[in-house]
């Protein structure tokens, strides 16, 4: 009897290095060959993409993506295990990529330091057997839902939640008519990802997708940059007001000289008035009270360059008159692009 290695083998030291998997029941030297043959694609190299891909490279997964564009951080480095010091300032595709090899050097470890979007999800995640989603926003799970359903891979979803939430949702009936979940025919279907708005269809907070590179058509017109803004609130003549809709805790912290809070859940309640008692003046706000004499350009700030969006879109819904942007990148963008010494936080 032949008890050698079989024409579909592993090379001799895997079989010491995965024994510990391959024995248990149902598993075998077929599926960890499989692992070596298999595909993933990951979407997101953070908190939830780290520890995936760790694992994943040590079981033997033969070829692995990482779909990021974002660059490692130090405030990342406490929950992003695969990340060190040395990375800091490295898109977070090659920093995996590398951690990994380090880990497994068998596997084939492939970055693509691109922003996720409807018009290159599927020629980025087409290849691939799985799509792991470890991104936990809302707009990038739908059209990885989409792209899953349109190229056929299985699809595996990661949350930040322990158990997932979902569960608990009474789900309307499938509407024949929508995008994307609608009973459309293969045919019908061609091209319906990149038209979909996927921030749209989810509602509630935008990722700021102009500072990460990803710009609409109108995004110019409804935002202004940090060194834009240093312009306006410096030349002479211009009529110009900034609301922080940050809590009052952080505008305590740390805010750009004269500018007036208003956190955003107060905004968004009734965004006209608030720009009423804006203009009205009070006890600590010295803005003009004349209409003829109101400001021609509102600017709005936070953190990051997320809550000012809403917060801009709900002025302009108001209609209070004159330019209104919000701040690209948040107050973080003015310490990194205009003030070196503005507290980051």
């Amino acid at each position: 009897m032949d008890n050698g290695p079989s024409s579909a083998a592993l090379p001799l030291d895997e079989y010491s290095r995965y024994g510990r998997q391959m024995i248990l029941s149902g598993f075998g030297l077929p599926a960890q060959l499989r692992l070596r043959q298999s595909s993933v694609v990951i979407v997101g190299a953070g908190g939830l993409g780290c520890p995936a891909l760790q694992y994943l490279a040590a079981a033997g997964v033969g070829n692995i993506a990482i779909v990021d564009h974002d660059t490692v951080e130090m405030s990342n480095l406490h929950r992003q295990v695969l990340h060190i010091e040395a990375r800091a300032g490295t898109p977070k595709a090659l920093s995996a990529a590398d951690a990994i090899k380090q880990i497994n050097s068998h596997i084939n470890a492939v970055p693509i330091v691109e922003a996720l979007a409807p018009t290159n999800a599927s020629k980025l995640l087409a290849p691939y057997d799985l799509i792991l989603d470890c991104t936990d926003n809302m707009p990038t799970r739908y059209l990885l839902s989409d792209t899953a359903i349109d190229r056929k891979p299985t699809m595996l979803m990661y949350s930040a939640f322990a158990t997932p939430p979902f569960r608990s949702i009474k789900l309307r009936t499938r509407q024949p008519t929508c995008t994307a979940c609608g009973t459309l025919h293969e045919s019908e279907w061609a091209g319906k990802i990149d038209e979909t708005d996927y921030v749209a269809f989810c509602g509630g907070p935008r990722p700021d997708w102009l500072a990460r590179g990803v710009e609409g058509a109108d995004d110019r017109e409804k935002r202004i940059s940090a060194k834009e803004l240093h312009d306006a609130l410096n030349t002479a003549g211009r009529r110009v007001r900034i609301i922080d809709v940050r809590p009052p805790t952080e505008f305590g912290i740390c805010y750009l000289p004269g500018s007036t809070n208003i956190p955003l859940n107060q905004l968004v309640a009734d965004p006209s008035s608030k720009d009423r008692s804006i203009l009205s003046g009070g006890s600590d706000v010295h803005l003009v009270s004349h209409e003829d004499e109101r400001p021609e350009e509102t600017y709005v700030v936070c953190r990051l360059g997320n809550d000012s969006q809403i917060a801009a879109d709900a002025l302009r819904a108001a209609s209070v008159g004159g330019v209104v942007k919000d701040l690209v990148g948040g107050l973080r963008a003015w310490a990194t692009e205009v003030d070196p010494n503005f507290p980051v936080y």
